[in-house]
């Protein structure tokens, strides 16, 4: 089976012109890019067209929002919501486009329904979550609620059946840019299947007016995985939206009050 999805995703790379001096395989982080070659430092290993990318950009007047000055922190999370909520609604609609259409042959390489990220747990995985993080577990179910609500009430339908699968994929694949009152998301297939490490990133990301681009930081073996460092962000951020943690994450912190007593050996 392996053999034959990465004869599939060659051909899906071929048809659409994507750039890319990697091949699919499967390693640590389960499945991934890997180089097919050495690469210098500084080469591109992937470019993507931004014509096959998803992307919306939302600014704070458009969303109802009156921010004077820099964005604070809350504003930031609520016009990142709502770009998310409309890049979930085009994703849907690409999803569902022509058969000959880049999305529809690119979902098969999408997490399926059933992977494991929080917003799609069971009732019973969320409960199971509830006992061991009672604050996580709510914030996944006002989330599920929140997005089907507001599906019902900005476009006047029920909330179709792939929506919450359809956010779990903006969740855990769109890339931010963040202006002084706006925010820019988009979503980048193939560059979407390079996994993530915060201290063992090889390459960055970057874009162009016409395309987006992934340049390895350092030399690259052949077979080597292609990484990204997504951001860094707490355990709980990470495992709420992409369903993994990492180990030793240096941005698990507990704050404790000025003059605190030290803790008991």
């Amino acid at each position: 089976e392996s053999s034959a999805e990465s004869y599939r995703f060659q051909k899906l790379v071929a048809k659409f012109g994507v750039k890319l001096r990697g091949k699919l395989g499967y390693g640590t982080f389960g499945r991934g890019i890997f180089a097919d070659e050495n690469v210098d430092a500084g080469t591109v290993v992937l470019e993507v067209r931004l014509d096959l990318c998803v992307i919306r950009q939302l600014d704070a007047a458009e969303a109802n929002m009156n921010i004077e000055g820099t964005m604070s922190v809350a504003n930031r999370k609520q016009l990142c919501w709502i770009l998310e909520f409309f890049l979930t609604a085009e994703l849907l609609q690409s999803l569902s486009s022509g058969g000959e259409e880049f999305w529809p042959q690119y979902k098969e390489f999408l997490p399926a329904p059933e992977t494991a990220f929080p917003i799609l747990y069971s009732q019973e995985e969320v409960e199971a979550l509830s006992r061991c993080d009672s604050s996580l577990a709510r914030i996944v179910e006002r989330h599920r609620e929140r997005i089907t609500t507001a599906w019902r009430e900005q476009l006047g339908a029920p909330a179709p059946p792939g929506l919450v699968w359809a956010n779990s994929l903006v969740l855990s694949r769109c890339f931010h840019m963040y202006g002084p009152r706006s925010v820019l998301g988009w979503l980048a297939p193939f560059v979407d299947m390079m996994n993530h490490s915060p201290h063992a990133a090889n390459c960055t990301m970057t874009t162009t007016p016409e395309s987006v681009q992934v340049v390895a930081s350092r030399a690259l073996a052949a077979g080597e995985e292609v990484l990204l460092c997504y951001a860094h962000f707490p355990s709980a951020h990470l495992y709420w939206r992409y369903g993994f943690v990492t180990p030793d994450n240096e941005e698990d912190v507990i704050e404790l009050p000025v003059g605190a007593a030290p803790l008991s050996p």
